[in-house]
């Protein structure tokens, strides 16, 4: 199957070796039409998106819609999805999460005419789903790539692209919290503690703190509050009994075992669940590896993240260095398994093994 995909790529993809600054050879793809197919691609996706969608989130914003009512309908875009087009949950995984952001970066590294219409559409879809996430992938891959080239080539001009890259950042990320109903400042006064911080119960009082506090909130704190959630979940439901490799799809599949939905058990434990019973905590990475395989899954999934950062780290292709950032934020609100295959960085590591041969990644 690989080989069948790499002689496909073949057709499409030409070594150019010439000498450069970091590395021996600098392998230069025809980015343009791999970058064009995936924009169309992704176009297609989010047409089909739209048009199947029961509400938009950004409308209903707009329509003067409650907290909850953008809530249901940002769940109802995509998560939420039942039947037929329940499918698309995955390709927005498969695409958003890594490949899409990797491409990006590529794009811009290689200064195509691409990555324009590319990122333009891409930072429209995160309006209309009103999802911060989705900024956040494009955000800190590029955060990671002008380090990496302000470390390597010290030229004083990237400060300055560096601190207007941030404020159109952030600001874009400040809309979107505001856009989605959370995080808007109704000047109430708000006591914040530590103990009230990482408690999930502060929901009902940081929406009221401005939309700054509600991300720093929603992003750091939330992940740290589901671990600990997650194994008084594991405890009350399954009485510490190991799940074996049931809570993720592919295993499950493999193992035949019965699939267990921990992630949703997990946010039913601490809010309730929707309607459509879809909705799913984030926890970082080794409360997968604790429930499933215990204290060793634990260490050979620490093992494996270690490996996969050491070998990006010690390639010298800049897009592929400035994804690290990146995989370090999935695992933070995401298991292993999840981020390799259903968010696609396994495709990615292939893509760079297999079919970019001269950018190793293992």
């Amino acid at each position: 199957m690989l080989y069948f995909f790499h002689i496909i790529f073949s057709l499409f993809f030409k070594n150019h070796h010439k000498n450069h600054k970091n590395n021996k050879y600098y392998f230069k793809i025809k980015y343009n039409f791999i970058g064009s197919s995936l924009f169309l691609l992704f176009a297609f996706f989010l047409l089909i998106t739209i048009i199947t969608a029961d509400s938009i989130p950004l409308l209903v914003s707009f329509q003067g819609g409650s907290v909850s009512e953008i809530s249901e309908s940002r769940a109802a875009f995509l998560k939420g999805r039942v039947g037929f087009f329940s499918f698309l949950v995955y390709v927005n995984g498969f695409l958003s999460a890594f490949i899409i952001p990797y491409m990006l970066v590529i794009l811009y590294h290689e200064k195509s005419k691409v990555f324009l219409p590319f990122v333009i559409i891409f930072f429209i879809y995160t309006l209309l789903s009103t999802e911060k996430a989705l900024f956040l992938r494009v955000i800190i891959p590029f955060i990671g790539y002008f380090s990496i080239l302000y470390k390597n080539e010290k030229n004083p001009y990237l400060i300055k692209k560096i601190s207007k890259f941030m404020i159109f950042s952030i600001a874009l990320l400040l809309l979107n919290t505001v856009i989605s109903g959370f995080g808007q400042s109704n000047n109430v006064e708000i006591d914040i503690s530590i103990a009230s911080f990482f408690n999930a119960d502060f929901s009902s009082e940081i929406i009221d703190a401005g939309p700054f506090l509600f991300f720093i909130w929603r992003s750091f704190a939330i992940p740290i509050i589901t671990a600990v959630d997650s194994f008084h979940a594991f405890s009350l439901y399954f009485n510490d009994s190991y799940l074996w490799g049931a809570t993720n799809g592919t295993l499950s599949f493999l193992l035949d075992l019965n699939r267990v939905w921990f992630e949703r058990m997990v946010f039913e434990y601490q809010w309730g669940q929707a309607d459509e019973g879809t909705m799913s905590a984030n926890a970082v990475f080794f409360i997968e590896a604790f429930v499933n395989f215990s204290y060793i899954g634990v260490v050979i999934y620490s093992f494996l993240v270690a490996y996969i950062y050491f070998k990006i780290q010690k390639n010298t292709y800049y897009p592929l260095m400035a994804i690290s950032p990146l995989i370090t934020y999935n695992l933070f609100s995401s298991g292993l398994l999840g981020t390799l295959f259903s968010n696609g960085l396994i495709f990615l590591i292939i893509f760079n093994k297999i079919i970019i041969k001269k950018i190793n990644i293992l």
